[in-house]
């Protein structure tokens, strides 16, 4: 879980919210569960390009940056994995048109 307090930019009331008239918020607390956010990002990424489990989690992992040998020590596995992984990954068609 990650916790992010944000300021509340000034002249920006309480963003429609029930507080009382005479306070003014002072924070937005944001809780965010980064697991199950990454656990949709992957299961869009399946079901939009037809990648596997583990392309998902490749392609997820290019987007934080670094070298293919990077990657490879953040996912623990082989440099020659990834590079399998990201070749099957450009083999992949672009976005498909849904069926009507």
């Amino acid at each position: 879980m990650t916790l992010t307090v944000l300021p509340v930019p000034a002249n920006r009331g309480g963003f429609g919210l029930d507080i009382d008239d005479n306070a003014d918020p002072a924070a937005i607390i944001v809780l965010e569960d980064a697991a199950a956010r990454r656990a949709g990002q992957a299961s869009r990424l399946r079901a939009q390009f037809g990648l596997t489990a583990w392309e998902a989690c490749v392609a997820l992992e290019c987007l934080k940056g670094g070298t293919r040998e990077q990657l490879a020590d953040r996912l623990d596995v082989s440099d020659s994995t990834v590079r399998t992984h990201l070749t099957r990954i450009y083999e992949k068609p672009g976005p498909r048109e849904k069926p009507s």
